[in-house]
């Protein structure tokens, strides 16, 4: 079987799916900086987040607060 061997210098767009020169590209591993943006608005609108175990499927994390310093002196 003979298996073809991609170009050390191209890659495939994370974002689009399309295949770039990673030479020409400011934004690896992603094509354009619209790629890039496209992909950050997925995270901060929570389309796409890092799995988790435990709990109910579909219940998010519950919100972590760490204490601040400043509050022990009021």
């Amino acid at each position: 079987m003979i298996m073809s061997v991609p170009n050390p210098r191209t890659m495939i767009c994370s974002g689009c799916g399309k295949k770039f020169r990673i030479d020409q590209t400011l934004t690896p591993p992603f094509c354009s900086e619209q790629c890039q943006m496209a992909d950050l608005n997925r995270w901060l609108s929570e389309e796409i987040s890092v799995p988790h175990e435990g709990g109910n499927p579909g219940q998010s994390p519950k919100e972590i607060r760490f204490d601040d310093d400043d509050d022990e002196d009021e």
